[in-house]
């Protein structure tokens, strides 16, 4: 059974694509856009945590131990312009 999340634009109702956050992600840090690698990995990170049901204040505080400052960048980007909603397909 997968576990999967969206992330959906504050105030808005349908999900956006996952590639579009991270163009927005990037365009927010200024970065490149890579069209084969996750802006500073944060789908690995951040979007595992939020599968698996973390909020983002708990993702945050695995962050700040980690000393990970620009993935700390991207959750507060994330929080402040999203909602995340987590869940299972069967």
């Amino acid at each position: 059974m997968p576990i999967c999340f969206e992330l959906t634009l504050k105030g808005e109702k349908e999900p956006m694509v996952l590639t579009t956050v991270d163009e927005m992600i990037c365009e927010h840090l200024e970065l490149p856009v890579d069209k084969d690698r996750w802006c500073l990995d944060w789908y690995q990170v951040i979007g595992m945590s939020l599968a698996f049901g973390k909020s983002f204040e708990d993702v945050r505080e695995y962050l700040s131990k980690d000393g990970e400052a620009a993935l700390l960048e991207v959750l507060d980007y994330l929080e402040m312009h999203f909602t995340v909603y987590a869940y299972r397909e069967n």
